[in-house]
């Protein structure tokens, strides 16, 4: 089953809110914030019409001051370029972005995006190992940048994404995991449901569909304020883990929502996944014709696209020929099996086991019994080498899932000794506070006594003076009055 190789490398692409015509979204601000806000508004476009978009970034070129601003729509001209099919004009634009940023490389933030658009040309060509490397970078720039933004977030998708398809499911596990932490430190929320559907993807090829559906139940909670392209991821990644439990009805309905949303995204690989994955489902409920139209469009998609991801051809021609087989067209089916040959460089053990037994199924109606027999062992041996693999990753998960677990629990008890801390700062402080209080009002209050006490000294002496005062008048009284008085 097609397990979406390229779906979640165009979220770098819808960092930002899907929106409208770059004419209806500058209404002032610094020229600076113009390039950014074209960018924004203008990512439908970008998918849908490129020949368009590339005019946006173009014009809005012409408008900007900074050397920086007008590199990175040259980097999104780039990307215009890519979606047209025109690799050389891709490769000039890139070019001269990288020109650039070797003599600025304080540009930390361009850096990042450079990056995660070269990143995600790699991944559109199948080149994996390369994409993690260059989304590393710019997951390194983005960390050492002063302004850590939500953008980082859709790089620890790409980052994901790529370990996923180039085998690596516990560093892909591990970055899924990294965007929620940093989503939930910045209250970044719109990107949540995208990293559920990652580790869903994660646990589906982990076959742990517990997990698996857990994570899509939390994606399934909010699906109405998806954008198209993550509700299209959504639903393909539900599709594949429906698939890999054997629960074909469903995986049925939900390969044909998805099939709904990539008409409406207007992607014709998206259309070509869906279709591919739809026919594998009904050519194993048995429904040959409906199967055997849908493959040959996807073959059809393969032939017309020689330098696409080898894996993804290599699966169309492999379910092409089983459909064939089954429909009784061997001459068709031995043109897939040429086709298949020619491919080189597919290192999926899933796809290789479908394949060969699919070789050994085709040897056996041919009657070549050696070629038979060949591919059933073979098939044998990347099954076992199949569940090796996933008991690995199992393994790998769960010890990078302990070693995050217990960073994060360090990082708790850290955090609580700091608010034990704090706490008992406060306490002295609150300690402190009321001590000095209760001296204050001490102080008061014996000053209050002390004057009180003053007071009644001072009146006491005043009483007394009087007395003294009245006394010495009374003494002062003139004998000759009293001698008037008497008549003497």
């Amino acid at each position: 089953m097609n397990q979406l190789k390229m779906v979640l490398i165009g979220l770098i692409m819808l960092a930002t809110a899907s929106g409208c015509n770059n004419n209806e979204i500058y209404k002032g601000g610094n020229v600076a914030d113009y390039a950014d806000s074209v960018i924004t508004n203008s990512a439908n476009t970008l998918y849908s019409e490129p020949h368009k978009a590339d005019s946006i970034y173009e014009a809005a070129q012409q408008i900007v001051a900074d050397e920086e601003s007008w590199h990175k729509l040259e980097l999104y001209r780039g990307i215009a370029h890519q979606f047209m099919g025109d690799s050389d004009g891709m490769q000039s634009h890139q070019k001269k972005v990288g020109n650039w940023l070797s003599d600025n490389p304080n540009a930390l933030n361009l850096i990042s995006e450079y990056n995660n658009h070269k990143g995600v040309s790699c991944s559109m060509s199948g080149d994996f190992d390369s994409a993690c490397g260059y989304f590393k970078k710019a997951y390194d720039a983005k960390i050492q940048s002063e302004h850590v933004d939500k953008s980082i977030i859709s790089i620890c998708i790409n980052l994901a994404d790529s370990y996923f398809m180039s085998g690596k499911i516990p560093q892909s596990a591990y970055y899924y995991k990294r965007g929620l932490t940093i989503a939930d430190s910045i209250n970044c929320t719109e990107d949540i449901p995208a990293l559920h559907t990652g580790l869903g993807r994660i646990y589906t090829e982990l076959y742990n569909f517990k997990e698996a559906y857990a994570h899509f139940e939390k994606v399934e909670k909010v699906k109405s304020t998806l954008s198209l392209l993550d509700s299209y991821i959504y639903h393909s990644s539900l599709g594949n883990c429906y698939f890999f439990d054997k629960q074909l009805v469903q995986a049925l309905h939900t390969f044909n929502k998805a099939q709904t949303l990539a008409k409406e995204i207007g992607n014709e690989f998206y259309e070509i996944q869906c279709c591919t994955n739809l026919g594998e489902v009904l050519f194993l409920m048995g429904s040959l014709e409906k199967a055997a139209e849908l493959t040959a469009k996807s073959v059809e998609y393969a032939d017309r696209n020689p330098d696409s991801d080898p894996s993804v051809r290599f699966y169309i021609y492999s379910i092409d020929m089983a459909v064939s087989l089954e429909s009784g067209n061997t001459e068709r089916a031995t043109k897939m099996v040429n086709k298949l040959f020619e491919i080189e460089g597919v290192q999926m053990p899933r796809y290789l086991a479908l394949h060969h037994k699919r070789l050994n199924h085709y040897y056996e109606l041919i009657g070549d019994w050696k070629n038979a027999y060949h591919h059933l062992n073979t098939a044998i041996n990347y099954e076992d080498s199949l569940r090796n693999h996933i008991v690995a990753n199992n393994v790998n998960e769960m010890r990078f899932r302990y070693e995050q677990d217990t960073t994060m629990l360090h990082q708790k008890v850290m955090i609580a000794e700091l608010h034990q801390k704090e706490a008992k700062h406060e306490s002295i402080i609150a300690i402190a506070s009321l001590t000095l209080i209760i001296m204050i009002m001490c102080f008061l209050a014996w000053s209050t006594w002390m004057k009180y006490k003053t007071g009644k000294n001072l009146r006491k002496q005043f009483d007394e003076i009087t007395s003294l005062r009245m006394g010495v008048i009374r003494n002062r009284v003139s004998p000759h009055y009293i001698f008037n008085v008497l008549g003497i």
